[in-house]
């Protein structure tokens, strides 16, 4: 069964406020795996200057990063 992304989101939002995922996933019927694949995209990270950052935008800073380091290695070489 497919859920939805606002259901995905109910039960995230449930975890977050405490409740156990074994027993949201019991409700909903589905696996602990794939509700926590439901977790990850709605963490986020708070900086030490307070900004929420994702694990989606995470990883786009980090490729950023890495490329102006490529960038930067080359431009020295």
């Amino acid at each position: 069964m497919k859920h939805k992304i606002e259901e995905k989101r109910r039960l995230v939002m449930c975890y977050q406020n405490g409740e156990s995922a074994a027993h949201i996933c019991t409700e909903a019927g589905i696996a602990r795996s794939t509700f926590y694949s439901w977790v990850m995209p709605f963490q986020t990270t708070v900086t030490e200057a307070g900004t929420l950052v994702t694990p989606q935008a995470f990883d786009a800073l980090r490729r950023k990063l890495r490329s102006r380091q490529l960038s930067s290695r080359s431009l020295i070489a």
